[in-house]
Protein backbone atom coordinates (compact mmCIF):
# COMPACT_ATOMS: atom_id res chain seq x y z
CA UNK A 1 0.00 0.00 0.00
CA UNK A 2 1.28 3.56 -1.10
CA UNK A 3 1.54 6.25 1.33
CA UNK A 4 2.55 8.89 -1.24
CA UNK A 5 3.51 8.40 -4.83
CA UNK A 6 7.13 6.61 -3.80
CA UNK A 7 6.75 5.29 -0.61
CA UNK A 8 4.83 2.49 0.54
CA UNK A 9 3.97 1.53 4.32
CA UNK A 10 5.89 -1.58 3.98
CA UNK A 11 8.98 0.26 3.88
CA UNK A 12 8.36 1.75 7.58
CA UNK A 13 7.36 -1.02 9.22
CA UNK A 14 9.39 -2.54 12.33
CA UNK A 15 11.56 -4.97 11.20
CA UNK A 16 11.03 -7.04 13.88
CA UNK A 17 6.87 -7.01 14.28
CA UNK A 18 5.36 -5.45 11.91
CA UNK A 19 4.60 -2.30 13.79
CA UNK A 20 3.74 0.80 11.54
CA UNK A 21 2.33 3.66 13.15
CA UNK A 22 4.43 5.79 10.84
CA UNK A 23 3.45 10.00 11.02
CA UNK A 24 2.09 10.87 7.33
CA UNK A 25 3.01 14.01 8.34
CA UNK A 26 6.67 12.28 8.21
CA UNK A 27 6.03 10.42 4.72
CA UNK A 28 4.87 13.18 3.19
CA UNK A 29 7.76 15.84 3.71
CA UNK A 30 9.92 12.95 2.86
CA UNK A 31 8.39 13.13 -0.20
CA UNK A 32 8.80 16.75 -0.94
CA UNK A 33 12.58 15.80 -0.06
CA UNK A 34 12.33 12.80 -2.71
CA UNK A 35 10.80 14.89 -5.30
CA UNK A 36 13.50 17.45 -4.54
CA UNK A 37 16.45 14.96 -5.17
CA UNK A 38 14.73 13.38 -7.96
CA UNK A 39 16.16 9.86 -7.29
CA UNK A 40 15.41 7.37 -5.17
CA UNK A 41 15.90 7.45 -1.42
CA UNK A 42 16.04 4.23 0.84
CA UNK A 43 14.81 3.76 4.19
CA UNK A 44 16.80 1.53 6.54
CA UNK A 45 14.99 2.38 9.59
CA UNK A 46 11.48 3.67 10.24
CA UNK A 47 8.89 2.53 13.00
CA UNK A 48 10.73 0.92 16.14
CA UNK A 49 9.51 -1.29 18.67
CA UNK A 50 10.78 -1.06 22.44
CA UNK A 51 12.66 -4.30 21.88
CA UNK A 52 14.05 -3.55 18.25
CA UNK A 53 14.86 -0.16 19.22
CA UNK A 54 16.95 -2.12 22.19
CA UNK A 55 18.65 -4.37 19.79
CA UNK A 56 19.87 -2.03 17.38
CA UNK A 57 21.62 0.61 20.34
CA UNK A 58 18.56 2.99 19.70
CA UNK A 59 17.90 6.45 22.21
CA UNK A 60 15.42 5.29 25.13
CA UNK A 61 13.01 7.53 24.08
CA UNK A 62 13.61 7.35 20.37
CA UNK A 63 11.34 9.22 17.80
CA UNK A 64 11.57 6.14 15.46
CA UNK A 65 9.04 4.72 18.81
CA UNK A 66 6.75 7.24 17.96
CA UNK A 67 6.53 6.96 14.50
CA UNK A 68 8.24 10.27 14.08
CA UNK A 69 11.98 9.01 12.57
CA UNK A 70 13.67 7.35 9.46
CA UNK A 71 17.09 6.77 8.93
CA UNK A 72 17.51 6.78 4.66
CA UNK A 73 20.48 6.21 2.51
CA UNK A 74 20.85 7.24 -1.24
CA UNK A 75 23.47 7.91 -3.81
CA UNK A 76 24.47 10.94 -2.26
CA UNK A 77 26.45 11.41 1.13
CA UNK A 78 24.87 11.46 4.38
CA UNK A 79 25.74 15.40 4.78
CA UNK A 80 24.79 16.19 0.71
CA UNK A 81 21.48 14.51 2.01
CA UNK A 82 21.49 16.94 4.74
CA UNK A 83 21.62 20.11 3.21
CA UNK A 84 18.67 18.85 0.78
CA UNK A 85 16.66 18.36 3.97
CA UNK A 86 17.74 20.97 5.52
CA UNK A 87 16.82 23.20 2.89
CA UNK A 88 13.13 21.68 3.14
CA UNK A 89 12.94 23.50 6.85
CA UNK A 90 11.02 20.41 8.51
CA UNK A 91 13.16 18.08 9.63
CA UNK A 92 15.50 17.69 12.72
CA UNK A 93 18.84 16.04 11.07
CA UNK A 94 21.40 13.45 11.99
CA UNK A 95 24.27 12.78 10.32
CA UNK A 96 25.92 9.27 10.65
CA UNK A 97 29.10 8.14 8.66
CA UNK A 98 26.66 5.87 6.60
CA UNK A 99 22.62 7.20 6.87
CA UNK A 100 21.24 10.62 7.77
CA UNK A 101 18.25 10.09 10.31
CA UNK A 102 15.15 12.81 9.78
CA UNK A 103 12.82 13.28 12.46
CA UNK A 104 9.87 15.88 12.92
CA UNK A 105 9.95 16.17 16.96
CA UNK A 106 9.71 20.21 17.20
CA UNK A 107 11.38 22.18 17.44
CA UNK A 108 12.61 22.05 14.17
CA UNK A 109 14.96 22.64 12.09
CA UNK A 110 17.15 22.36 14.78
CA UNK A 111 20.63 22.39 14.50
CA UNK A 112 22.49 19.09 12.92
CA UNK A 113 24.02 16.45 15.45
CA UNK A 114 27.19 14.32 13.83
CA UNK A 115 27.42 10.70 14.79
CA UNK A 116 30.94 9.27 14.40
CA UNK A 117 31.06 5.75 15.15
CA UNK A 118 28.54 3.95 17.88
CA UNK A 119 24.89 6.04 18.89
CA UNK A 120 26.53 9.02 20.27
CA UNK A 121 26.59 12.53 19.27
CA UNK A 122 30.08 13.81 19.26
CA UNK A 123 29.14 17.07 17.50
CA UNK A 124 27.10 19.77 16.01
CA UNK A 125 28.22 22.48 13.86
CA UNK A 126 28.18 24.70 10.79
CA UNK A 127 28.94 23.68 6.97
CA UNK A 128 33.15 23.96 8.25
CA UNK A 129 32.71 21.22 10.53
CA UNK A 130 30.48 19.07 8.09
CA UNK A 131 32.91 18.96 5.55
CA UNK A 132 35.25 18.11 7.64
CA UNK A 133 32.91 15.65 9.33
CA UNK A 134 32.24 14.22 5.24
CA UNK A 135 36.56 14.32 5.12
CA UNK A 136 36.57 12.28 8.16
CA UNK A 137 38.29 15.17 10.30
CA UNK A 138 36.34 14.92 13.26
Amino acid sequence: MYLTRNFKLSEFQCPCCGKSNISLELVEKLQQLRDRYGEPIFITSGVRCAEYNRRVGGYWDSPHLKGLAVDIVARINPVTMAYLADELGCFRIGIYDHHTHLDIVKPYPSKYWLVKGGNEPVYSGNETDLNKFLRGKI
